[in-house]
């Protein structure tokens, strides 16, 4: 039979903990409340917006395909609890191999009382080293520079260059 811990200073790996002991590490708050807050300290706080708009052609799995000139767009709110972004992408499945894919990315967003392009972001440089039918991350943290609860965004991707053909899922912002 295991020990019981009587004060901090007795405890060891093991043994059972008494109510009293309990009750000394969680203070006034109480145990759901400790647990709660123990819990929601490690769950990751995600939002996803699969495509909503643009000129593609909707694909047979989800999401939509893209060909040269065509674009997608997901919209999103930033809940009252975000702080930062920790890391924001766009899901897609690009239908060709490509060693620097030519996909342009860009972000508008505002919070309400203000112009919808209050925050106007892109990124035209970057191309991506893709290969066909696996599912691939392009990062668009660098265009959300600025965001902050109660927002409204709008992430774009568009396909710039003919041949770099792509389905787009949807956009996923993993924050604090």
């Amino acid at each position: 039979m295991a020990a019981s811990w009587t004060t901090p200073a007795d405890r060891s790996l093991g043994e059972s903990i008494t109510p009293t002991i309990w009750n000394q590490h969680l203070g006034e708050e109480g145990n759901e409340a400790y647990l709660k807050v123990q819990v929601d300290a490690k769950r990751d706080k995600v939002l996803w917006s699969p495509v909503s708009a643009g000129s593609y052609t909707p694909s047979t799995d989800f999401g939509g395909n893209l060909t040269d000139g065509d674009d997608a767009y997901m919209h999103l709110w930033i809940p009252s609890d975000f702080t930062a972004v920790s890391s924001a992408v766009i899901l897609v499945r690009p239908l060709a191999t490509q060693a620097s894919a030519n996909w342009d990315i860009s972000s508008w967003f505002a919070a309400v009382g203000e112009a919808y392009n209050t925050h106007s972001l892109s990124n035209t440089a970057s191309t991506y080293n893709v290969t066909d039918d696996q599912i691939f991350e392009v990062d668009v943290s660098g265009i959300l520079t600025g965001l902050a609860a109660g927002d409204w965004l709008v992430a774009r991707l568009l396909v710039s260059t003919a041949g770099h053909d792509v389905a787009v899922y949807g956009l996923r912002i993993s924050y604090t």
